[in-house]
């Protein structure tokens, strides 16, 4: 499996996702990917993460519904 295609099913659910999750399953550059996803015409909405007290400013990510 890609990364793109391990991204788009770990963000399928609709849930969010932290950034933390991607870098587990060994993703370093997810946001490039992020992006060549968005590219492809899916829209994918990201914002602050709140799941998770990290001291940066680490995002979660969603398809949008």
């Amino acid at each position: 499996m890609t990364q793109v295609e391990t991204l788009k099913f770990m963000l399928k659910s609709g849930e969010w996702v932290c950034g933390s999750a991607f870098l587990f399953d060994y993703i370093p550059e997810y946001r490039t990917r992020i992006n060549e996803i968005r590219k492809s015409g899916i829209l994918i909405e990201a914002r602050k993460c709140t799941i998770h007290d990290h001291k940066g400013n680490l995002q979660m990510w969603r398809i949008a519904s």
